[in-house]
């Protein structure tokens, strides 16, 4: 009898692992698919942000943008990049307000601002739902860049060149001595150049 209810116990014992075993194999499978998914949707909404910024940017041509070198100061770019991208960011929900480029590097963006430092951070700047989100000024800055200091801000993504991921290449003396300066062009100031 003690043998039979020693053979039962174990028998209940191993079916009871063998069912949480069975329990954490579809844990493990769920949470793998759940990733994978999330990452797949993560490429998609990359994709799509680069897709909706290669059919605005300004890389096409660089006559858009004024150069120190330029001799005759009163020759005028024959479109700026606002300009450029005015048809495709005419339904923007906020204005654009400025563009961003450093030559040679990814960074070649239109410059949104929203009432708040939030909306942009998960949105493109036709208004679509996007977690990679825009560069976008600082609510509290004027447009005009007539502050002290004006604040941009966008997204570092360490695996995409999208966005401000490759800021942190600057941090390599010889990539900032290959891109030692930024512009930044408004309607209201033309084109600036930033360099350290």
């Amino acid at each position: 009898m003690r043998r039979q209810t020693s053979r039962m116990n174990q028998s209940k014992t191993q079916k009871g692992l063998e069912r949480m075993l069975i329990i954490l194999i579809l844990l493990c499978a769920a949470g793998a698919l759940m990733f994978l998914i999330a990452a797949l949707y993560r490429k998609g909404e990359i994709r799509q942000a680069q897709n909706y910024y290669q059919e605005i940017g300004s890389s096409e041509s660089d006559d858009y943008f004024f150069t120190e070198s330029q001799e005759d100061p009163e020759v005028q770019p024959a479109e700026d990049p606002l300009s450029q991208g005015a048809a495709l960011l005419a339904d923007a929900p906020q204005p654009t307000v400025a563009w961003i480029r450093s030559e040679g590097t990814p960074i070649d963006y239109p410059v949104g601002q929203a009432t708040d430092n939030e909306y942009y951070l998960r949105h493109l700047l036709d208004g679509t739902y996007n977690r990679i989100g825009s560069i976008f000024m600082d609510w509290r800055n004027h447009s005009d860049l007539s502050d002290d200091n004006t604040i941009l801000y966008g997204h570092h993504f360490d695996d995409t060149d999208i966005m401000f991921a490759t800021l942190i290449h600057y941090m390599d003396q010889s990539y900032y001595e290959e891109h030692p300066q930024m512009e930044l062009f408004t309607e209201e100031t033309g084109n600036l150049f930033f360099k350290e």
